[in-house]
């Protein structure tokens, strides 16, 4: 059966960049989850000392059959960074293997065995992998040129979320996960990302006495802000920074941090939803926003914005909107005194506003959730792929949004439909899964890019219980999904 269970979850992905990543047959231990499985160590391997166990452990030195691993439940200590120094090989597997360090299978070129040791750093439920020796630091495979083990040190972090995990400065340099900084000056270096982000891109700031410096969190890669004054630099939030004759707009992990331009740094100022202005310009994004009024410009919710005069959708101007009485209403619907409007068909034809749901009252309109909404007449849904459409069948008095579907008294409606064959009174979502049941059925959702709910030919309900996030099974099968999406009956399409 070819049904898919749609697009890879951002926590999925992030799981993906941030856990092992295999680089042409050797692995790289980005930031290693610390709950992982042991990983095999090759034999004659030596287990190389840490922070609690130098004095303790003997390290051998002759060549033995024996894979001589620490025990489990070893004591983690503290270090002067406030992170933890780890001596769990499951984490970051340093070892000794016939007079070379390696890291899991992967030998250190230039690393010490006498002197070597595991420095590998904690972050909640990550482990950064870095060891040193008498005269060197090591961040991951990799002996820093020109490091001095003696200056090893961690830097507190200051940021949010995946940005406490990236910037360190690590013997004689300063990095951000496993890249250097290139020329950055570790006694000066200072962590800028903010502590509380109320949009957060991922996008990380530090600074020197010299540069200053963005990286993203799904890759790491450090850029130079061009022409940026760290005396004077401030981050405005996760997009935006500015200094006292510049502002900049960062995006991603592609985007270097070059001036916006015609932007006055010293009147510049963020706003939501990717806006902001200075005292002469409106700026959407890092373009100046034609026409569009900084006196009585704000920014409202989903990405809209308005001044005195037009309503705005990034830097599209909507006509026929007024800006006086316009109520942005959730991610689907707008309203103004005079009509309800869909979101996502927001432009103008021939001068002819194409979002106006005809018919719809805007002074009972409200938003449902899931594209829905409804008017003392008429339920509606719309979505991005979908003109607006009146909902046929729909029961005004009694429809509801319920989590990932919507029902009223007679029907279960899905996509803006109703879902044939869906008993109203049984019906569920199992679990926090994407499988559905009533007394007679299961579903799942279907083809990617259409989210539509199919039914499980043969699936009982009776006995159907989950067995992971989105694995099940009943009394005659087990159901799961392969890495395209698509479902899989007893391991077949």
């Amino acid at each position: 059966m070819k049904m898919s269970r749609g697009f890879i979850g951002v926590g999925v992905l992030i799981a993906i960049l941030l856990g092992l990543i295999v680089v042409g047959g050797g692995a790289y231990y980005m930031l290693s989850r610390s709950t992982g499985p042991t990983p095999v160590i090759p034999t004659n391997t030596q287990t190389l000392p840490t922070a609690e166990n130098t004095q303790a452990q003997q390290v051998q030195t002759t060549p033995s059959t024996h894979v001589q691993t620490p025990p489990s439940t070893q004591p983690v200590s503290t270090n002067t960074a406030g992170g933890q120094v780890s001596s769990d090989t499951a984490d970051c597997p340093y070892h000794v293997q016939n007079g070379q360090v390696y890291l899991g299978v992967t030998p250190i070129a230039g690393a010490d065995p006498a002197t070597f040791t595991n420095e590998s750093v904690k972050r909640g439920d990550w482990t950064e992998c870095i060891g040193k020796d008498n005269s060197h630091v090591v961040v991951q495979f990799k002996v820093i040129s020109g490091s001095n083990a003696s200056q090893f040190s961690v830097l507190p972090p200051n940021g949010t979320g995946m940005c406490k995990e990236l910037f360190r400065i690590r013997g004689a340099g300063v990095f951000i996960g496993v890249w250097q900084l290139s020329g950055a000056d570790p006694n000066s270096f200072i962590d800028m990302t903010p502590t509380a982000e109320p949009s957060n891109n991922g996008t990380c700031y530090g600074k020197d006495a010299t540069h200053v410096y963005s990286s993203t969190s799904l890759t790491g890669q450090p850029s130079i802000i061009v022409g940026a004054d760290p005396n004077a630099f401030a981050v405005l939030n996760s997009n935006y920074t500015h200094d006292a004759s510049h502002a900049w707009w960062i995006a991603g992990e592609y985007d270097k941090g070059n001036p916006i331009s015609g932007a006055d740094g010293s009147t510049f100022a963020a706003l939501s939803s990717g806006y902001a202005k200075d005292a002469s310009h409106v700026f959407s994004q890092n373009a100046i926003l034609a026409g569009a009024d900084p006196a009585t410009f704000v920014s409202l919710s989903d990405g809209f914005a308005k001044d005195a005069t037009h309503v705005y959708d990034g830097s599209t101007v909507l006509t026929g909107i007024d800006p006086a009485t316009v109520v942005v209403l959730d991610s689907s619907w707008l309203k103004d005194k005079n009509h309800v409007y869909a979101t996502p068909f927001l432009s103008s034809v021939a001068g002819e506003n194409r979002a106006i749901v005809q018919g719809a009252d805007p002074s009972t309109f409200v938003a449902l959730g899931l594209g829905y909404g409804k008017d003392s007449n008429n339920v509606y849904w719309s979505s991005y792929y979908h003109n607006s459409a009146i909902v046929q069948g729909a029961d005004v008095k009694t429809f509801e949004v319920a989590s990932t579907y919507a029902k009223d008294a007679n029907h279960i409606y899905d996509i803006g439909t109703v879902l044939t064959n869906a008993d109203v009174t049984s019906f569920h979502r199992v679990g926090n899964s994407i499988f559905y049941a009533d007394k007679s059925h299961i579903w799942t959702t279907g083809e990617i890019g259409t989210g539509a709910m199919s039914i499980i030919q043969g699936a009982d309900p009776n006995t159907f219980v989950l067995t992971g996030t989105d694995t099940a099974k009943d009394a005659n099968h087990t159901y799961s999904f392969d890495a395209k999406g698509y479902l899989l009956v007893d391991g077949s399409r």
